[in-house]
């Protein structure tokens, strides 16, 4: 081997080097991709500097599944919809790029849960599309009355309408009983749903409604 030939191999030794320490600390990542923190998890998550809270564009019986394409899955079907709701929006931090409906579906998949399921982080304000404080964090989001007198007060829904919840109370756990068959029929069977007036611990359980009978909005989470 030459010399020049050895030298080279040398500086592609380093280089190689360089690269294993880079990716031991997570750089190799940030440059493969750039704008990204390479970290996931339920803390305070990456993306947007708030949670924003939406609605869907209409309103929609209780077989949310169908209604969003997936017959039988209503968080494929809710999340669906949530997207297509998103599409036409710019929010105050347009970065937010992960998409859910604020819906319990089953017991293995509340509202609480979002966090542990989703990613959805605990720490970040949750606010309107127009910046209207909703709540400080997610915990005090399902812990206490709203910051606002009502999710219409905020702008996120119109005056005295619903959204189904599938939820027991502002705590986002699963209602058993009044769940639209896990958000999957359009029948007489009861689905629990919020009220856009409403401020209070119940503001996600004000109403409870066949499922075939008054259609509702979905609320979405943009994060």
């Amino acid at each position: 081997m030459n010399a020049k030939a050895e030298i080279l191999y040398s500086w592609l030794f380093i280089f190689l080097l360089v690269l294993v320490r880079c990716n031991n600390h997570g750089l190799l990542d940030k440059i493969e991709n750039p704008g990204s923190t390479g970290k996931t998890g339920s803390g305070s998550g990456n993306g947007s500097a708030a949670i924003y809270l939406f609605r869907t564009n209409t309103t929609f019986n209780g077989d949310l599944a169908t209604a969003g394409g997936t017959p039988g899955n209503a968080r494929a079907g809710s999340d669906s919809l949530c997207s297509t709701a998103r599409g036409g929006i710019t929010f105050p931090d347009n970065s937010c790029m992960n998409v859910r409906a604020f819906i319990s579906i089953s017991a293995a998949d509340e509202i609480q849960d979002m966090p542990a399921n989703y990613g959805v982080p605990v720490m970040k304000p949750i606010q309107s599309l127009t910046g209207v404080l909703v709540d400080s964090d997610w915990a005090n989001l399902l812990t206490q009355p709203i910051a606002p007198s009502g999710l219409a007060a905020a702008g996120v829904m119109p005056v005295s309408t619903y959204w189904w919840s599938f939820s027991n109370s502002s705590n986002g756990t699963f209602d058993g009983t009044n769940n639209c068959t896990n958000g999957t029929v359009s029948t007489s069977v009861p689905g629990r749903r919020g009220f856009s007036d409403s401020n209070i611990l119940a503001w996600m359980t004000d109403d409870l409604s066949g499922c075939n009978v008054l259609p509702a909005y979905v609320l979405c989470l943009c994060y």
